[in-house]
């Protein structure tokens, strides 16, 4: 039995390791398309207006400088709508107003239907909204600012529906925020690029989602989202299935991350992962097959740390750095994450703890609320 453990081991090592290797080689498809295909130009006519909406909850220094990120883009005409259910409305406004110079209004729900909360304070954001153009997008993001030209041209360039875009993470103060950038940097994008790659995308993310109001609509509006934890899954995931395209934009934009302790980033990676099992069952069970440091490791227990598994340690560890340095060096460019590439096995063993413990829970907790997730992605508060 134990020969049979190991040699299945093994097997599971060398899939690990050629998907590190393809993974990389589809950051590289993505990264590096010709000139003509990543070049953002502006379009001969007028583009359309766009309304961006931002869902807000509370205010930090940082947040208002992700927004004033938004207040500074290459773009002839548009609007930023603020949708939060904080009492404190004229204060808001005041404070945007006056540090911020853009067309930009607070709007406030008193009754946020819940239980996903931001999707109740984005619905008040779009009933406010001028433009048929949407662009929904968290609090935390920074934008260039080519941004909305970048996300625009994907309409007419690449006939999309919805547009996303990939996010890195910036802000880097800790261990724990460390974790969750090299997780970003080192699974996220590159499962991404893998699953454009063998398949149609059906899915978004919150860091930025271009739609049109007739397709928001078709799909049946932000009040349909409210059941469900993953909003931004579902966005893409509805449009998907009524035959539009998605697309993910060619260039990221910046995610920044406020995780202090490991009990924070134990509640999110947990969240995301719970949230990740009800969405795409059978492809988040098979991820483990991505855990290449984890599964070698193990192959190490199960042969007594013999000589060849040893080797296929040293092997995998080395592809998982490589890959991973390179990517960063190449097109992620993040300089902040550099001193911590080291630390990506151990960042491995972490994600794969995370992993199991997702098949043990249904409740995660959010945004200061505890919440059960339902096996249809809809979750309901636990008061």
């Amino acid at each position: 039995m134990l020969m049979i453990l190991t040699t299945v081991v093994f097997l599971l090592c060398a899939i690990a390791f050629f998907y590190y290797i393809f993974s990389f080689w589809c950051l590289w498809r993505f990264f590096s398309r010709p000139p003509e295909d990543k070049e953002v130009k502006q379009p001969d006519s007028q583009p359309e207006p766009v309304s961006i909406l931002k869902p807000v909850q509370k205010l930090s220094a940082i947040q208002l400088e992700n927004i004033a990120s938004f207040c500074v883009q290459d773009y002839p005409e548009y609007e930023i709508v603020i949708g939060t259910s904080v009492s404190e409305k004229e204060e808001f406004q005041a404070l945007y107003s006056n540090l911020l110079e853009c067309p930009l209004e607070v709007t406030y729900t008193a009754q946020n239907p819940g239980p996903n909360y931001k999707i109740g304070n984005l619905m008040t954001a779009a009933s406010n909204a001028r433009h048929k153009l949407l662009v929904l997008s968290d609090v935390d993001i920074w934008a260039a600012p080519d941004y909305l030209t970048d996300v625009v041209s994907c309409f007419g360039k690449k006939e999309a529906y919805v547009v996303t875009s990939l996010y890195r993470i910036v802000n880097i103060t800790g261990m724990c925020a460390a974790f969750q950038a090299l997780g970003v940097h080192g699974d996220f994008i590159p499962n991404v690029l893998v699953a454009e790659k063998i398949g149609r995308l059906n899915f978004a993310f919150g860091s930025g989602i271009a739609i049109h109001r007739n397709t928001l609509e078709a799909i049946g509006g932000l009040k349909s989202l409210l059941p469900y934890l993953a909003d931004d899954y579902q966005i893409g995931y509805k449009a998907a299935t009524l035959g539009y395209r998605v697309v993910i934009a060619p260039k990221l934009v910046n995610h920044t991350v406020n995780i202090s302790s490991w009990k924070e980033l134990w509640r999110q990676q947990l969240r995301w992962s719970v949230t990740y099992r009800v969405c795409r069952p059978v492809g988040y069970f098979f991820s483990f097959l991505t855990h290449g440091v984890s599964l070698a490791s193990f192959n190490v227990l199960c042969s007594g740390f013999s000589l060849n598994s040893l080797v296929v340690w040293c092997l995998m560890v080395g592809v998982r750095y490589g890959t991973f340095f390179a990517a960063n060096r190449l097109w992620l460019k993040n300089k902040e994450l550099t001193r911590y590439i080291w630390f990506a096995p151990l960042k491995d063993l972490f994600s794969t703890v995370i992993w199991a413990a997702s098949f043990l829970t249904k409740k995660v907790f959010w945004a200061g609320r505890h919440f059960r997730v339902n096996r249809d992605g809809t979750f309901t508060e636990i008061k």
